[in-house]
């Protein structure tokens, strides 16, 4: 179970307001869901591990302790050129047992598209958990929640709490990629404020 918290930070988007996405109607715990009021995406670090919570439509879970087989997670920038993403972590549900990935885009081929997958992959020290939210923004709302250690984080990407940084999230259906509900059609352009590994927005 990842500890719950009341130091979460909402994650801005691009305009400075929390990250949002309309319920695509499809009601399943791939739809990314979330407003103004209800934020789709949060993130912290308390000076050991760092958490994401996502906000999803249904559970993601299929039983009480494993992950439906889809995957859930945030594409990162951190050259602050936003043609292309530089690393993927990913809640992988397909994977049995669930597990939590952190992949390194290096092929710079097809810029903005989401759905190309990550070139290189790492498995990370984690915890995982989701659990139902009331009030909510729909009907059936559950936060999803990743930990990971941050030394190892750090140790795969060289991201510490000095970098900006830049978020996009989705689910997916693969396990090394985002390729299915997202808060935009590209990130192109549509990457999150830049913030530090804590969800703090940077000057």
């Amino acid at each position: 179970m990842v500890k719950r918290s009341n130091t979460w930070n909402i994650v801005p988007d691009k305009n400075n307001d929390p990250i949002s996405d309309l319920q695509d109607n499809s009601g399943n715990s791939r739809d990314i869901v979330g407003n103004s009021t209800y934020p789709d995406f949060y993130n912290y670090y308390d000076g050991t591990d760092i958490y994401f919570r996502m906000r999803v439509s249904a559970s993601p879970l299929q039983t009480i302790s494993n992950f439906s087989t889809f995957s859930w997670g945030l594409l990162i920038d951190s050259n602050q050129n936003d043609s292309h993403y530089e690393w993927l972590v990913l809640l992988d549900g397909i994977n049995n047992p669930d597990r939590i990935r952190v992949g390194q885009k290096t092929n710079i081929n097809n810029p903005g598209v989401y759905t190309v997958a990550a070139d290189t992959f790492y498995t990370i020290t984690g915890t995982i958990s989701a659990n139902a939210v009331s009030p909510s923004f729909g009907v059936n709302d559950h936060l999803l929640d990743i930990k990971i250690s941050k030394s190892e984080f750090t140790q795969i990407t060289g991201i510490d709490q000095n970098t900006r940084i830049r978020y996009f999230i989705g689910s997916s259906s693969s396990s090394d990629s985002i390729n299915y509900d997202t808060t935009a059609t590209s990130y192109t352009g549509n990457f999150s404020s830049f913030v530090n590994i804590n969800g703090v927005k940077c000057d």
